[in-house]
């Protein structure tokens, strides 16, 4: 564990990309991170929660055990994030509800652009809509956006990190 290293060797893994098991795990790695960066640039950090609708006959929603997304969120400007959710956004004026993410890396080609004056870079991220698989009533709204510090097992199969 890092806690056993000298300060100066974890040091080199504050930009590491942790693995944990649950979103529940990445939790104090993520609000640690984003009081780091508040303490940097003073920037607002903004905190999410899902919005749950709808319950099964007993009064629970299905959508807080079965959602792959976190019950707990939070962003701030400048931090790293990441898209858990694949989607593309053709047309920007039937959402009703989303948020504009810069990706430094990005260049998007002019008529793909998510809106013309926006700078290339920008990608519509809009709110999720997820349906309870086993009573099809419950449902769950939230921004799939996650601060890209900390991500699950699952999140991590199948990528690729460079160095």
């Amino acid at each position: 564990m890092l806690v056993h290293l000298e300060e100066e060797e974890q040091r080199k893994f504050d930009q590491a990309l942790h693995l944990v098991c649950t979103w529940k795990e990445d939790k104090p790695i993520v609000l640690e991170y984003l009081a780091t960066l508040h303490r940097e640039t003073m920037a607002p950090i903004a905190k999410m929660k899902p919005f749950f609708e709808l319950s099964c006959d007993d009064g629970k929603n299905c959508c807080v055990q079965e959602t792959s997304h976190p019950l707990f969120n939070a962003l701030c400007i400048g931090a790293k994030v990441m898209l858990l959710t694949n989607f593309i956004v053709e047309e920007w004026k039937v959402l009703n509800a989303f948020v504009v993410v810069s990706f430094p890396q990005a260049d998007i080609p002019e008529e793909r652009k998510f809106h013309p004056h926006l700078h290339r870079n920008c990608v519509a991220v809009p709110v999720v809509h997820e349906r309870c698989e086993r009573c099809k009533r419950c449902t769950l709204k939230t921004i799939p956006l996650h601060i890209c510090i900390a991500l699950t097992v699952y999140k991590s199969q199948g990528i690729f990190v460079g160095h």
